[in-house]
């Protein structure tokens, strides 16, 4: 009784509420003025507002409509629209000969085959949406919380979160369990970065729902921008009580995150279904077409065409015999009109000859590059181990297997993909010194160099990859105030007049403060920690096992320290842990560091990028903790003292700005933090006075650039109250508009001036192993590497140099237009005739350079590059000198300039295109590219969940593309070829024997053989073929791995491969010429075949008991006759045998046609009925098999004579290299495989003047 009297108490409520909210707003439907407007906490309220459902259907058929919808789909390709065509003309008596069961059943057998992948592809996509829609969360309704399903959640409703629960809707956060809001979500589903994101509802929203309460009186409205696929932008306003408040991407929660380290939160649910970002982000997959595959549509409709043509023929020739030889068979019925007979005639042939098109190709090829797929991922020599982990190639994309032998452009990113991400911050530069491993500098002059002589870190964080060597003892000192000394007072004024001095630095340590002070704020890292219990569980094992970490919020309740000291670590190892921490190092020797912290819980940092985490845990190391933040704070322990400072605005880092900024009030002073991207950051400095440290700190910034170091400079400024309250109200301001972040960030463009440079950071990334070796066997190949990356020109340029893309006798070719400096805040555009001088000096040099036999690489940064992108005559005239350069280096490039220049020499040049990366920014080029690579870094997963292949390290590029891609398109190339070769020679022979029965339309196949031909008795050797063949065999034995000279000659014939990549990007084996060769050779076997058999059997008796030879007798022998030279054929062709093509041949072809032979024998109603009994008695048959094979044989033969008969190209004195192996320790053998020129003829009676990619062509056809 009671709670019905509560329930309706909390109805009238609602509905006293929702009616005073109705009298102060008008009825608006769910998108007013390109708003979308409801109400939460009273679903009566949405009730005639159409939101999208939250229950998800990605599947795309039902029980009812699979069979009519999927039977479409299957239509929609040509070639079955082609056969059912061929079956519907088979099942008509008077036009067909052949049996309709002869063109339905492998119609049917293709197209069930389609079909049932069909089926089982979207039945598991049926299953996976009955999970999803069927997983439960909590939602407030009828005065209480309830379970409910994900599908029956609406907008509007107030649900209830718990830790590691993943959100079923998109939610704006109104209160958490933690203090201040604050909340942690993953979003590696979405994104792929898998660094826990912060979030926090406003400060005003905390009450408004307290999930324990049984009674939630909450009614009010939303109005928010329209759904849409950006997955970082959300604006809108809570209407509540007559109150507005402000809601952004800050309190937005994304569907398919998972709330961690919270142990609940509550909130509106505010888009649902197709409507949530991540399915405004699902788009269809996009299914590729590989060159090759379009290049095989075309041959088909010209043979289409040739059929139309033969069938024409054999329609003209049996009007003509119906004219002239008709008469003299009176017995043959006379048709009733010529034209129409001759029309049927036609059509019959048009059935008969139809097998010159495979029914069977295009599954064939979906079998092959399945299959193909496997072997990659399978590959032991592209799976990485380390650390105990093992990371796995993947396959996401098998239509596109063969133009990886094709590529002849790769685009790279730098950081993370020839670089390995994992960080440690060499140098910094605070003032005007220098601080850090200065001996990179004296000593080192590449990161290649560094990476075989480094000393081993003292600290490695495997999980965050971060790098800590050991601290600096000078700026030790400087901290605790020993060798400290006076500067020249640096002093901030005012923005207005620069007259007011509003802060002085007076001391290297009141800079050094101030430095790591910035570190230790101006970032976007959250904490991990590990509880003391299991630190102390840790410290006893000794299998190194890994502990589960979880960020934490800060609590502003005390923490209580108990002092202990820690273990002394080797190699000068410092174990930093929160806590009271001793900086000074004088009582120790010089060779030691030790501290004497409190006992407490370790530190670990979770942040958008290593780079950034590696400068928080850099201040950490020297006594500037980081302890956490909320929407109001962040609290850090400096020098073991805890100290909170007010945090006022965060501007966060994107890929535009290049920078963040943070401001916060410390000791009464509002202060600007600022890093960023040195160009970024230099327009920005206070131009009004002379910076004192700008100077030294330009040359050493230009210095760590050379050595190939990550630089970013840092900077702060002073803001008055009254200055911060303008920036404020402009804040509050822009929370009402429509464009709201946009408008943040031209706020914080208006206050991120006036700077003052205080120091520079410069973090090193290593190269990633055989990334060198690897891109030098990629130039090698004639494939042409380009680097995009974000990085300026000086650190890019000298990367670009170590890992070999840039090598020492390349020419370099450099774009730079002298642009005038400009003021804060304007643009500057170049004009269009420098722009277009520069491109013409440069392709004028380009010539020279070629004139010369030069190797040349471009650098370009992507300002200019910019300029270039917005007239197509310059790209033009870009793309006439990049197309010659062996590589090209774009620096400070955009995530999407990346994707416009692969687009540029996609479209321009018409070559394959590779794009391989590791990082969301990566993307765009990504999906742009042919061919997509994603490679698992640490930067998340965008990258691979974005691409066609996965790979775990870049050098896994030389095994994908020159092993696996060269197999692949010589596979997929001749299997085409062979596909087409055998049709051939099996249909002209109906063509033929036209000529014999007076292009009547008799079949000379029974109507089964026919059937079986394609489906069985040819079909399994040559899918064999297709998964096995190689040409060159790359494997290193057991043999050569032990004996290091072996190896070590091995490794020279190994750099040889390379060059034989070129068969692939030419197009050698797929092309019109040898199309036309393969089937003149068809036409040729197929004539030797039929006219053999024709001559050899007359009507005279065959055998002893006068058995004369019929129809069938001919029939069999002529099948015989083309499967066993059609099996001789592949067998010829196959340079790599292994047992299962062996076995392919045998098991698959002969043997099942030979069972067929007896079987059909013995059943009655088949043609062939009693036929084998007495042909398998005859000698004839034997002899013409025989002879057939003979004629075919030598008639190759003499072709191959025809082309220099001991010729020998490139690839063939390669494989005979390989042979040679045994030889790796024969110093003749080893001078040869030193003294190897592609450019040699490789044998005696080779013209000169035959280029080595003429002789592989030859060869291959």
């Amino acid at each position: 009784m009671s709670q019905n009297t509560n329930k309706n108490q909390t109805q009238q409520v609602e509905m006293r509420m929702s009616q005073n909210l109705n009298k102060s707003l008008s009825n608006v439907d769910k998108q007013v003025g390109g708003r979308r407007i409801f109400h939460f906490g009273s679903q009566s309220m949405n009730k005639d507002m159409r939101f999208s459902s939250n229950f998800i259907k990605t599947s795309k058929y039902t029980v009812w409509n699979f069979l009519p919808l999927c039977l479409l789909q299957q239509f929609k390709r040509y070639a079955n629209i082609y056969f059912l065509v061929i079956a519907i003309l088979q099942s008509i008596p008077a036009i067909s000969p052949l049996n309709p069961f002869s063109a339905w059943a492998p119609l049917v057998i293709v197209i069930g085959i389609s079909m049932a992948r069909e089926g089982y592809e979207d039945y598991q996509r049926y299953k996976s949406d009955l999970e999803m829609n069927s997983s439960t969360t909590t939602v407030y309704r009828d005065s209480k919380f309830i379970t409910c399903k994900w599908g029956d959640v609406l907008v509007g409703d107030l649900v209830k979160i718990v830790e590691n629960e993943t959100f079923p809707s998109d939610i704006i956060v109104l209160n958490t369990s933690n203090e201040g809001g604050v909340c942690f979500i993953e979003t590696s589903s979405l994104d792929g970065e898998k660094n826990y994101k912060n979030k926090e509802a406003m400060a005003q929203t905390l009450k408004w729902v307290q999930p324990d309460k049984s009674v939630i009186r909450l009614v009010g409205q939303v109005n928010c921008i329209l759904p849409n696929e950006l997955l970082h932008q959300f604006e809108g306003t809570i209407q509540y009580h007559g109150e507005q408040y402000i809601v952004g991407a800050k309190q937005f929660l994304l569907r398919g995150a998972k709330l961690k380290n919270t142990k609940w939160i509550a909130g509106i649910v505010v888009y649902t279904g197709e409507d949530t970002k991540i399915m405004k982000n699902a788009d269809k997959s996009k299914y590729k077409v590989s060159n090759i595959e379009s290049q095989t549509n075309k041959l088909i409709i010209a043979i289409f065409i040739f059929q139309l043509i033969i069938s024409i023929c054999s329609a003209i020739g049996n009007s003509i015999w119906n004219h002239q030889k008709g008469p003299e068979y009176p017995y043959i019925p006379k048709p009733s009109s010529t034209d129409f007979e001759g029309f049927l005639t036609f059509l019959t042939y048009i059935v008969l000859n139809n097998t010159m098109i495979p029914i069977s190709l295009i599954v064939s090829l979906e079998v092959v590059k399945l299959v193909q797929g496997f072997i990659i991922a399978a590959d032991e020599e592209l799976i990485q181990k380390e650390d105990g982990r093992t990371k796995l190639p993947k396959v996401y994309t098998t239509s596109i297997n063969e133009e990886l032998g094709q590529v002849q452009y790769i685009f790279s990113d730098k950081t993370g993909t020839l670089t390995c991400n994992k960080m440690e911050l060499k140098l910094c530069c605070i003032g005007n010194q220098l601080y850090g491993d200065q001996k990179v500098l004296k000593e080192l002059s590449s990161p290649q160099k560094r990476k075989r002589s480094l000393r081993k870190p003292t600290l490695v964080d495997e999980n965050s990859e971060i790098v800590f060597y050991k601290r600096d003892e000078n700026l030790v000192k400087v901290l605790n105030g020993i060798g400290n000394f006076q500067i020249d007072h640096f002093q901030m004024f005012d923005s207005k007049t620069q007259s007011k001095s509003l802060f002085t630095l007076v001391t290297q340590k009141d800079i050094a403060h101030e430095y790591l002070l910035l570190l230790a704020t101006c970032h976007e890292c959250v904490i991990e920690q590990k509880d003391q219990s299991e630190m102390e569980d840790a410290e006893k094992q000794t299998d190194n096992k890994s502990v589960t970490k979880k960020p934490i919020p800060f609590s502003n309740s005390s923490q209580n320290a108990n002092t202990s000291i820690p273990k002394q670590a080797n190699n000068n190892a410092i174990k930093i842990e929160m806590g009271q921490m001793n900086l000074d190092p004088s009582p120790v020797p010089s060779s030691q560091n030790t501290t004497t912290p409190i006992k407490h819980s370790e530190i670990k940092y979770q942040g958008p990028s290593p780079d950034e985490v590696t400068l928080v845990d850099t201040a950490r190391h020297y006594g500037y903790v980081f302890l956490g933040s909320n929407s109001a704070s962040i609290n850090l322990e400096v020098q073991g003292e805890k100290v909170q400072l007010e945090l006022l605005k965060l501007f966060e880092f994107n890929s535009d700005r290049k920078r963040m900024s943070v401001i916060v009030r410390h000791n009464g002073v509002i202060k600007m933090y600022i890093k960023g991207a040195d160009n970024k950051i230099k327009e920005r400095l206070n131009s009004q006075i002379e910076q004192p440290f700008l100077h030294e700190i330009q040359q050493r910034i230009d210095e760590f650039s050379k050595k190939g170091l990550r630089t970013l400079l840092v900077a702060m400024r002073i803001l008055e109250e009254n200055e911060y309250k303008e920036l404020e109200a402009k804040y509050q301001a822009a929370g009402n508009a429509a464009n709201r972040e946009e408008q943040f960030f031209k706020i914080a463009e208006d206050y991120e001036k006036d700077l003052y440079l205080i120091g520079a950071t410069a973090v090193e990334d290593k190269l990633q192993d055989r990334v060198p070796e690897t891109i030098r066997d990629m130039l090698q190949a004639k494939i042409n590497v380009w680097m995009l990356t974000g990085d300026k020109m000086e650190t890019a340029e000298n990367i670009a140099k170590s890992c070999k893309l840039i090598q020492s006798h390349f020419r370099i070719l450099r774009y730079h237009i002298n642009k005038p400096p400009i003021k804060e805040g304007q643009v500057y555009k170049t004009p269009p005739n420098l722009v277009k001088d520069e491109l013409t000096r440069l392709f004028y040099e380009k010539e020279e350079l070629m004139r010369q036999k030069k190797e040349k690489a471009l650098l370009i940064e992507g300002e200019d590059l910019g300029d270039v992108l917005l007239d197509d005559e310059f790209m033009d005239m870009l793309i006439a000198t990049v197309k010659d350069c062996e590589s090209v280096v774009c620096c400070r490039a955009t995530p999407k300039q990346k994707a416009q220049v692969v687009k540029l020499v996609k479209d321009k040049l018409q070559k394959i295109t590779l794009a391989i990366g590791d990082g969301a920014n990566d993307v765009n080029m990504i999906q742009e590219a042919h061919i997509g690579i994603g490679l698992f870094g640490q930067e998340g997963m965008r990258a691979v969940q974005a691409s066609d292949y996965a790979l775990p390290e870049f050098k896994g590029l030389w095994r994908l593309l020159l092993v696996h891609g060269r197999w692949n398109y010589i596979r997929i190339s001749e299997m085409i070829l062979y596909f087409f070769y055998k049709n051939f020679i099996f249909t002209i022979p109906q063509f033929f024997f036209s000529f014999s029965n007076g292009f009547s339309g008799q079949s000379i196949f029974d109507d089964y053989y026919i059937t079986l031909y394609n489906i069985i008795f040819t079909a399994f050797p040559l899918i064999v073929r297709a998964v096995t063949e190689q040409d060159l065999y790359y494997k290193i034995r057991e043999k050569d791995q032990e004996n290091q000279e072996r190896l070590i000659n091995h490794n020279k014939l190994m750099k040889l491969f390379p060059k034989a990549y070129y068969v692939g990007q030419q197009n050698l084996i797929f092309n019109t010429k040898n199309f036309l060769i393969w089937i003149a050779q068809a036409l040729v076997h197929a004539s030797i075949i039929y006219a053999v058999v024709q001559c050899s059997i007359q009507k005279d008796a065959m055998s002893s008991d006068g058995y004369s030879p019929d129809l069938w007798v001919v029939s069999i022998t002529l099948y015989s006759a083309i499967i066993l030279v059609v099996d001789v054929k592949l067998a010829v062709n196959t340079r790599y045998w292994t047992m299962i093509m062996l076995l392919s041949i045998i098991f698959t072809s002969l043997v099942p046609y030979f069972l067929y032979i007896f079987v059909a024998n013995l059943i009655e109603q088949f043609n062939v009925y009693l036929t084998a009994q007495a042909i398998f008695t005859m000698p004839d048959f034997y002899l013409i098999i025989f002879f057939s094979l003979f004629l075919i044989v030598t008639f190759d033969l003499f072709i191959i004579y025809l082309n220099q008969v001991d010729y020998r190209g490139f690839i063939e004195h390669l494989r005979s290299l390989i042979k040679e192996k045994q030889n790796l320790d024969n110093s003749e053998y080893i001078e040869r495989l030193e003294n190897v020129d592609m450019n040699n003829n490789f044998g005696r009676n080779i013209p000169s003047n035959v280029p080595v990619e003429r002789k592989y062509e030859q060869y291959a056809a």
